[in-house]
């Protein structure tokens, strides 16, 4: 029994599989991991279905990683006022993008007994739309190991998850797909890039601020000369004829 095994698990079959484990990882000395095995909750069935496209399918969620990476940078750039004509096409791209893998996710689903209703192909929709839109999710999408839906991008969609269980996830099977560190270094990295952004901004800002504070000087000149020549024009005309 693996990790991988507990991922490919249905949701009828996750809870039975999880218990095993669990067990089989407390045999053999691992405390910690078993622990964090039994903590993990069943899987909805759009989360199973997204995981199942990941391991079935892995170009076409490679496929929708790398134009969600794409975004981001495109994203980053147009905040520095360039390219946003290039985001605007990459991101149809990447919507389009998105429904083809729910469409495929639906499909997979279906081959293995497991037919989504509807409202759940549009869950797996949403969860595929928003993982693709921060590297730390990506991973996780790519690895096959979302342990969620997101309704949110990124780590705002991953909020009140325990990242450390994450980390033994990957960990329990010798593997490191989402490991707790990888995570907390995109988070570092996310929050880096989020404070260059508002340094950036705050410097336009200063800078915006000193071109008006000129033009405002430049037009007191131009009102006081308007003035002294409107008092000018107005003694000529007031003065008697020569």
């Amino acid at each position: 029994m693996s990790m991988d095994e507990l991922w490919r698990a249905t949701p009828d079959e996750f809870v039975a599989v999880r218990n095993q484990l669990a067990k089989q990882l407390k045999a053999e000395g691992k405390a910690d991991e078993a622990e964090t095995v039994k903590k993990l909750k069943k899987p909805s069935a759009a989360v199973w279905a997204v995981n199942l496209l990941a391991r079935e399918k892995p170009k076409v969620v490679a496929d929708l990683v790398d134009l969600g990476r794409q975004v981001e940078a495109a994203t980053a750039d147009a905040i520095r006022g360039e390219g946003a004509g290039a985001l605007k096409e990459l991101d149809r791209q990447r919507r389009h993008a998105v429904s083809d893998a729910a469409d495929a996710a639906a499909a997979v689903a279906d081959a293995a007994g497991q037919p989504l209703s509807a409202a759940m192909a549009g869950r797996v929709a949403s969860t595929l739309d928003n993982a693709s839109l921060a590297q730390a999710t990506r991973d996780l999408l790519t690895a096959g190991r979302l342990p969620t839906e997101l309704d949110a991008p990124g780590f705002e969609g991953l909020e009140g998850l325990d990242l450390g269980h994450l980390g033994v996830l990957g960990a329990a099977a010798g593997e490191g797909h989402a490991d707790a560190a990888v995570l907390e270094r995109e988070r570092a990295r996310e929050e880096e890039r989020a404070a260059e952004e508002l340094r950036r901004a705050e410097a336009e800002a200063d800078r915006l601020e000193a071109v008006a504070a000129d033009a405002e000087e430049v037009a007191r000149t131009a009102r006081a000369r308007a003035d002294a020549a409107r008092q000018h024009a107005d003694e000529l005309r007031s003065s008697p004829p020569l």
